[in-house]
């Protein structure tokens, strides 16, 4: 078992197997960015008409993104960048944070 000592400022030093810190440290932060935020960016591209006919179109994808229990949607979330790449513009200037 690989051990590491890290310094605690109440006894001085403790040490620490750092397998369990990473077993144990939780899911990797995904970014988010407000669905509004989105809409306005897809708006200054003059591409909304496109995007609503698409997401009219599909009822799963119209209720996920209209759902207002969820403002912001993942910087990486596969559908939005397949929205946003289908209006041929930039996922990463769309969905950036």
């Amino acid at each position: 078992m690989a051990e590491e000592t890290i310094v605690d400022v109440m006894t001085g030093e403790v040490t620490v197997n750092p397998d369990w810190v990473m077993e144990n440290a939780g899911p990797p932060y995904r970014p988010t960015v407000l669905k509004s935020t989105v809409q306005a960016r897809i708006i200054t591209a003059g591409k909304m008409d496109e995007a609503y006919a698409m997401l009219t179109a599909n009822p799963v994808y119209f209720a996920r993104w209209f759902a207002p229990d969820h403002p912001v949607v993942y910087c990486d979330d596969p559908d939005a960048v397949g929205l946003v790449d289908a209006l041929n513009l930039d996922p990463a200037e769309i969905l950036a944070p």
